[in-house]
């Protein structure tokens, strides 16, 4: 009994370790898989819808986001009000919690490392880098959009406000 007890409390403290390593505020290294990119927010829109029935995936707009010269996307005046930002506001993908999430949804590169800038992004997940999960979901999307790609980004986590 004391043996399965110590083993547990070993087990516990290496979790607490490995959650509590993770530096909290700062850039964080991730991958991202990009189906397209293009300087047209209502294509990379239609692209987003199209991708998420093709892939079978949820297309995700937690916001109406709109164009922004400022902030290359911003979520609506109540919206950013509502999350305690300043108009105009953009909550990028990943950004805060630093996230591993499979799901369909259309981005501004000007928010992320390791992009180049003024392009609305389609996005298919994001994940931790050299992900094995993600490298299947790469040779996933490839079999509809062969020009898909995953590219080396950092996102911020830490506090948004």
């Amino acid at each position: 009994m004391c043996k399965k007890i110590l083993s547990l409390c070993v087990f516990l403290a290496t979790i607490n370790v490995q959650i509590f390593a993770q530096e909290f505020n700062t850039n964080i290294d991730k991958q991202m898989l990009i189906i397209s990119s293009t300087k047209n927010y209502e294509a990379a829109k239609d692209l987003a819808r199209e991708a998420a029935t093709k892939l079978k995936r949820e297309w995700r707009m937690d916001q109406e986001l709109t164009p922004n010269k400022e902030t290359g996307l911003t979520m609506s005046q109540k919206d950013c009000a509502a999350s305690g930002w300043e108009y105009p506001c953009y909550g990028a993908r990943g950004h805060g919690g630093g996230q591993n999430t499979y799901y369909i949804s259309v981005e501004h590169s000007d928010w992320y490392e390791g992009l180049s800038k003024g392009y609305y992004i389609v996005v298919a997940a994001i994940d931790d880098k050299n992900s094995s999960v993600l490298k299947e979901n790469l040779r996933l999307v490839k079999k509809f959009y062969p020009d898909a790609y995953a590219k080396n980004i950092t996102v911020w986590f830490g506090c948004m406000h």
